[in-house]
């Protein structure tokens, strides 16, 4: 008897166990050979294992088909490889594509601060030492903080702390390395401006420019960059000038109030009188009046005579004569009080006594208060007599005992 191996092997053997290996690169080889690779058949007794792998420098393999080939054009070493092109310069290398079929797309590219990237070579790099922050060799803000403006004119990353500070105009001054010196007086250029208004120029600091000033002289205020001041006296707070207050206002209380602070406006000041207390004037004390009828305060009418229907009068408005209003009664009553309501009083007789006179009475008002209305009373005249109720708003009926003439 005898073992016979299962295709695509035909080995037999007699009494035993046959050796059944099969290369499959023999049917298959010229798959991976085709396009460079090598086939290989990792086991002989494995149907369909066999596999196409790539050919160095390239990696890769696949099984029963041909490999997708790949080669890391920074790291292996190949004809189309970087090598040490990059770190011979201490710049990095980058193979976006490590693809067998992307060959010398390998960049170089420079390392910070610097900046700079070339394919399949190495970089030149730059670095613009005014640009570029935080490096030791850079301007960083040296310039910007003085106002002034950097320069790198040779921007090779090989060529370094040559960066230049360069003044702003009027000056043209420069440094390398550092802030130039920029100190220019611009009020020997510009002080005429303030002078011919009769006030000073001052630079505030001679490295910065544009910084000149026109400021007013005392006892006025006031400052301007770059042009004349609007200088500004108020004539109530400073003291000890000519046409000031000074103290003219506060000695007798009174407010005092410039209206134009403008040094080109003088002697316009006012002293007001305090509330509630009217009255103002012109670079002088004011004459305050206070009409107490009109206004509220401790001693002012404060509206009581109007609350109790009367009329508020103050004969007196001076400031200095107070607590003289007067509550004066409505007609028909009458009657005045001095500081306080008036006790008004109502004589209906003054309207009405023709209707008893008509009757040869007499009229009589028993309640003469505001508040006590339509009671009089017609009153016969003696000896005649009204026997029982009196008529009120209205003639009596009179009786006369005696003889008649």
């Amino acid at each position: 008897w005898e073992c016979v191996c299962p295709p695509p092997s035909n080995n037999t053997k007699i009494g035993a166990l046959a050796d059944c290996n099969f290369d499959e690169c023999v049917p298959h080889g010229k798959t991976c050979t085709d396009i460079g690779q090598n086939c290989t058949d990792p086991n002989g007794l494995v149907q369909g294992d066999w596999e196409c792998v790539c050919v160095a420098p390239f990696t890769g393999s696949a099984t029963a088909h041909t490999a997708d080939c790949f080669v890391n054009e920074c790291i292996d070493s190949c004809p189309t490889c970087a090598n040490d092109t990059c770190t011979a310069v201490n710049q990095v290398c980058d193979d976006p594509n490590p693809s067998s079929t992307s060959l010398n797309d390998w960049t170089c590219t420079c390392p910070p601060p610097s900046s700079g990237v070339a394919t399949a070579s190495s970089a030149t790099c730059m670095l613009d030492e005014c640009v570029v922050q935080d490096c030791s060799s850079c301007a960083n803000d040296t310039c910007s903080a003085g106002n002034q403006t950097c320069l790198d004119t040779n921007k090779l990353a090989s060529s370094i702390n040559d960066w230049e500070c360069v003044c702003p105009p009027p000056s043209n001054a420069t440094m390398v390395g550092a802030l130039a010196d920029c100190r220019v007086n611009e009020c020997d250029k510009h002080g005429s401006t303030c002078t011919l208004q009769d006030q000073e120029c001052d630079d505030v600091d001679q490295l910065v420019q544009n910084d000149w000033k026109c400021k007013c002289k005392p006892p006025a205020s006031g400052q301007a960059d770059q042009k004349a001041a609007n200088c500004e006296l108020d004539e109530c707070t400073v003291m000890n000038c000519p046409t000031c207050a000074n103290d003219t206002c506060s000695a007798v209380n009174q407010l005092c109030n410039d209206p134009d602070t403008s040094s080109t406006s003088l002697n316009d000041w006012t002293c007001t009188c305090p509330t509630p207390q009217t009255g103002v004037a012109t670079a002088a004390a004011a004459t305050c009046t206070i009409d107490e009828c009109v206004v509220s305060c401790a001693h002012c009418n404060n509206n009581e005579c109007e609350n109790n229907d009367q009329t508020c009068h103050d004969p007196d408005i001076s400031a200095t004569n107070t607590s003289d209003w007067i509550c004066t009664c409505k007609p028909p009553a009458y009657d005045f009080a001095v500081a306080g309501v008036a006790t008004c009083i109502v004589d209906e007789c003054h309207e009405h006594e023709d209707e008893c006179h008509k009757a040869g009475q007499v009229c009589n008002d028993p309640n003469t208060s505001l508040g006590s209305l339509n009671d009089w009373t017609c009153e016969c005249v003696p000896p005649s007599t009204s026997p029982g109720k009196k008529n009120v708003t209205m003639p009596a009926i009179c009786e006369y005992e005696g003889k008649c003439k």
